[in-house]
């Protein structure tokens, strides 16, 4: 039996739960984020899409009943209205169908035009649907169409009507590689496991039933999250009976796509090929490989796996990053980057703001970020400035405390270019790292910091990586595990399989006892150090003693993904100040390269 207990608690918050569980509240405003200053908009539609705007936007739901008096003049910046057959709580029945009763729906279109306030149709159906929702077009300011298919037909069919197609995009607070302790057996139980999302397709057939059947050798798995069936149903499909795992629930679909390695997806199931599209941006954007059955380009050409299996075929290319831990993983990090970057829900809502000439932000300005370093070589602070150079996030700064007596800053000063955001400061050799960390923060008003290592190498996208996290939750604590490791004596660059298994965990402060991230990827929101400075007193072990005051407040600890980080190891006796068995991680890693390599297997 798929265990897949504790799901997502611990990993969001429990208003958020209850939403997935059909347990949030009656329609009226809701909002699932951590913005102080979302913009409200008005919502018709599904629970689903509903609960993905609830993080970027305060939702007001318009029911039959309420909608004249919700709709105030300004208290929104534009009405969505989704193609439903009826809205959860089984409001506007086929109001919105050409054939159902359009009364109160033409009444509200009427009164959104005659108040100024835009209705935008977000048509999320199937070509074999058109006709029951093509005449909303007519009455939209805006229509976004899921479909590449009904965007050509409804320009054809209304041409005067401003029509764009939309791609798939994700919400970074529930499609994302996140998880919970608790789920780290079933992670290590599912990664070679393949999905087929989609029983009832192969009920009624499927042209790709072949490539499937190849899977059986491979970890199939079929599931069905769009309808339901009874266990009765089972022998229906009798070929597949023994690789089915039944229905999966809302909750359960989105713990299953951080869980498996791969999950494969029909050309033209029978939600439709944009649901199709759909699944496979929530997918990656949560781990997995994906791969359309048929063979051809995924929507997204970062989603497409590299064809190096000479001519063996789609499935050949899947099962080859299937079997490489470390291939997948990367992969997978590019494609989640990807989506986060440019395929998410703010992003859409952004758009159709943007087409209506509406003065509204959903994706708010770059956070700024303070990188803390603290570092007793000064010969090694060329090359920390030209490493923060190369990092491509646009807002942040650099704060330098050189901890030792006899130091001339001015010496140094020379090294930044004028207006970089780089300053020095110089601490006594008697003050402790902690207290050097906290004068450090306490030189920068940047809402988010991170301590960076002086002997440590940090890929050109680690800081962009950092602040993309921030839009999966309200983690104010974070930090990377030490995936990758450079030994310096022998040109060494492994990688540690047991360390990645512990990217992206929420280690919950209920239940955490160690810092499991590494001590020079450590940061967070700076409202942490400002409640729970780094000890003054130690002389040693001040990250893990943070940590451990965090858990001790209540604080839950964000270990990122491991890349874009290599931990190095000199081979000058006494260059570092923790002491570690090299041949201990020689034995426990796998050796990747050397150190010119590490652009190609950890900085990507």
């Amino acid at each position: 039996m798929l265990n897949l207990y504790p799901g997502l608690e611990g990993v969001v918050q429990t208003k958020v739960l209850h939403a997935l569980d059909g347990l949030g509240s009656e329609p009226g405003d809701e909002y699932l984020g951590w913005r102080d200053d979302a913009p409200a908009i008005g919502f018709i539609g599904s629970a689903e899409l509903r609960t993905e705007l609830s993080f970027d936007a305060k939702v007001a739901m318009l029911d039959e009943a309420n909608w004249r008096t919700r709709l105030v003049p300004g208290a929104l910046r534009f009405l969505i209205i989704e193609t439903v057959w009826h809205v959860e709580h089984r409001n506007w029945r086929y109001a919105f169908t050409s054939e159902g009763d359009r009364s109160e729906c033409q009444h509200l279109l009427d009164h959104c035009k005659a108040v100024g306030l835009p209705v935008i149709v977000w048509f999320r159906e199937t070509p074999g649907n058109y006709r029951h929702f093509a005449w909303l077009a007519g009455q939209a300011d805006l229509v976004c169409v899921a479909d590449a298919e009904v965007a050509a037909q409804l320009h054809k069919d209304f041409p005067e009507a401003r029509i764009e197609y939309l791609p798939p995009a994700i919400q970074p607070a529930l499609h994302n590689p996140l998880r919970s302790c608790g789920l780290m057996g079933a992670a290590d139980a599912l990664r070679t496991n393949i999905v087929f999302d989609g029983w009832w397709d192969l009920h009624n057939g499927l042209a790709e039933l072949p490539r499937l059947h190849e899977l059986k050798a491979h970890g199939l798995l079929v599931a069905e999250s769009h309808w339901d069936f009874g266990k009765v149903r089972l022998a229906d499909c009798a070929a597949f009976e023994n690789f089915t795992i039944g229905c999966l629930g809302w909750q359960e679909k989105l713990v299953m796509n951080r869980l498996q390695g791969a999950e494969v997806f029909a050309a033209a199931p029978l939600a439709g090929g944009w649901r199709s599209e759909l699944g496979m941006a929530r997918a990656a954007a949560s781990g997995a490989m994906v791969l359309r059955l048929d063979g051809n380009e995924p929507w997204l050409p970062e989603l497409r796996l590299p064809d190096d299996t000479h001519g063996e075929g789609p499935l050949a290319g899947l099962l080859k990053f299937m079997a490489d831990p470390l291939l997948h993983a990367r992969r997978g990090h590019l494609a989640w980057r990807r989506l986060m970057s440019a395929h998410t829900i703010a992003h859409r809502l952004q758009y159709m703001a943007d087409k209506l000439s509406i003065k509204v932000d959903f994706i708010p300005s770059c956070p700024r970020i303070a990188c803390l370093l603290v570092t007793m070589r000064p010969d090694r602070l060329e090359e920390c400035i030209r490493r923060f150079r190369s990092d491509l996030y646009p807002n942040k700064e650099l704060v330098i405390v050189i901890h030792g007596d006899d130091v001339d800053i001015d010496r140094y000063r020379i090294l930044v270019h004028e207006g970089e955001p780089i300053r020095f400061f110089r601490a006594g050799k008697s003050l402790s790292l902690g207290a050097c960390l906290n004068f450090a923060v306490s030189q920068t008003d940047a809402p988010y910091w991170t301590k960076v290592d002086d002997d440590d190498l940090y890929g050109a996208n680690y800081l962009s990586d950092v602040m993309l996290y921030q839009q999966t939750g309200q983690f104010d604590v974070f930090g990377k595990p030490p995936m990758f490791n450079y030994l310096e004596s022998r040109d060494e660059l492994l990688w540690d399989a047991e360390w990645a298994r512990h990217a992206n965990l929420v280690h919950e402060a209920t239940k955490a006892r160690s810092a499991l991230v590494a001590g020079g990827t450590l940061g967070g929101h700076r409202r942490v150090l400002e409640a729970i400075p780094f000890s003054e007193r130690r002389r040693g072990g001040s990250d893990s003693d943070f940590i451990r005051h965090c858990y001790e407040a209540g604080l839950n600890v964000l270990s990122m993904d491991g890349f874009n980080f290599v931990r190095c190891r000199s081979a000058q006796p006494g260059f570092h100040t923790w002491s570690i068995d090299e041949q201990d991680i020689r034995l426990r890693s796998r050796r990747v390269g050397g150190l010119v390599d590490s652009s190609r297997e950890a900085l990507c």
